[in-house]
């Protein structure tokens, strides 16, 4: 009988997580607030590093949200490994024979077979969650000051102007806004030459937004 060296399947998701964490240059607490986004209110930083040290179990509804922080799919990071995943082995490597070890393929085949119901059924509730996120992100959005004085001078409505600036740039006209003022500035503006940036950024920016809004 072949023996393998192989891991609890948390441990080998684990490590995958933060090599891709790393990768991207984010922080555990990055990780941490944007699954708090989809609702996972309880996750912390010691929640992923728990996680990453494979000390976490995590299920399905818990790893997607993770992924879709880290800007990848749950088979694709799956794929990034060759390891082989220990049945009912609780901690650690260990040396087993092939009988009480599946190949992470093995893993991946059955739980993300292209006809597999749990794929098709997780990609609903990404879906869901999703946009309830953006539905949430539009609201608080909406709220803020400079889209509510854009959507007065556009006689619009607030959520009207959150709504087109997601659909121009992808993100909130405040977060738009400042990463504009912050590629204009010079490193040692002061707070007066910022704030004169900030109005001519929104000024551009209301200008972009009216030619899709009227």
């Amino acid at each position: 009988m072949v023996r393998v060296k192989a891991q609890p399947l948390r441990a080998i998701v684990g490590q995958l997580l933060r090599e891709r964490r790393e990768e991207l240059g984010l922080r555990q607490d990055d990780v941490a607030e944007y699954v708090r986004a989809f609702g996972l209110t309880d996750w912390t930083r010691a929640t992923v590093a728990t996680l990453e040290a494979g000390k976490r179990e995590i299920d399905l509804d818990e790893l997607w949200p993770v992924c879709a922080g880290l800007e990848i799919g749950i088979v694709e990071l799956l794929e990034r490994s060759d390891a082989w995943v220990a049945v009912g082995t609780p901690v650690g490597t260990k040396t087993v024979t092939t009988s009480s070890a599946w190949p992470i393929t093995k893993v991946r085949e059955v739980l993300f077979s292209r006809d597999s119901r749990i794929a098709a059924s997780m990609a609903g509730i990404r879906e869901a969650r999703e946009n309830e996120v953006r539905t949430r992100d539009l609201e608080r959005d909406a709220k803020n000051e400079s889209v509510r004085r854009i959507a007065r001078t556009l006689k619009t409505e607030p959520e009207t102007v959150a709504k087109y600036a997601w659909t121009l740039w992808h993100r909130s006209l405040p977060h738009e806004r400042d990463a504009r003022v912050e590629q204009l500035a010079p490193p040692d503006a002061d707070p007066r030459t910022v704030q004169a940036l900030r109005g001519h950024v929104t000024r551009e920016l209301r200008k972009e937004l009216e030619q899709r809004i009227v």
